[in-house]
């Protein structure tokens, strides 16, 4: 189980990671933010402290001492992100989101819920069962085959976001 939840962790990290690293990159976080519904007052600090707050999120989790803290605080993310997205959604408001960094915007709708819902859970499972196995630990027990295994399935995702990404985005401009 400490495993697992290791596993959990990871997730959770990339995840966040990837979604502060793509709102900070995108430089539309205000539109964004506006879109969502924020109060006019708050979209440029909202906008500013959102994908930094992601990152801190990340790098919590990735640590073993402060990794029930980042699931603590994914966990209050999620729940900010559920509760905006359900008040839209009962406003009659779909805005278009490029939530957890989506190569394209989509509109909100009850699969963003489902999602937020599911890694709600998952970060839950973090904060009850503690951090689990230490990443350090838990590389000092790979074998040499476990290290090649790693490295290959690395090098494989790494060949889907460079080669795979644009793809994704090619056949979605197409299709419009």
């Amino acid at each position: 189980m400490n495993d697992l939840v290791l596993a959990i962790r990871l997730l959770l990290a990339a995840v966040f990671g990837v979604a502060g690293c793509a709102k900070l990159a995108q430089g539309n976080g205000r539109r964004a933010v506006a879109d969502f519904g924020v109060p006019r007052a708050l979209v440029t600090p909202v906008a500013i402290l959102l994908p930094l707050a992601e990152l801190l999120v990340t790098l919590a989790l990735l640590a073993t001492a402060t990794a029930s803290a980042g699931a603590i605080g994914a966990l209050a993310l999620l729940g900010l992100f559920m509760a905006g997205t359900a008040m839209n959604l009962a406003g009659g408001r779909r805005p278009k989101c490029q939530c957890f960094g989506q190569t394209g915007a989509t509109p909100l709708g009850g699969k963003t819920l489902a999602r937020d819902a599911v890694l709600a859970v998952m970060a839950a499972i973090v904060v009850a069962r503690g951090p689990g196995t230490g990443l350090a630990r838990w590389f000092s027990r790979l074998s040499g085959l476990d290290w090649l295994m790693l490295v290959v399935a690395i090098a494989l995702v790494v060949a889907f976001i460079i080669e795979g990404a644009p793809l994704i985005d090619h056949r979605r401009r197409a299709r419009r």
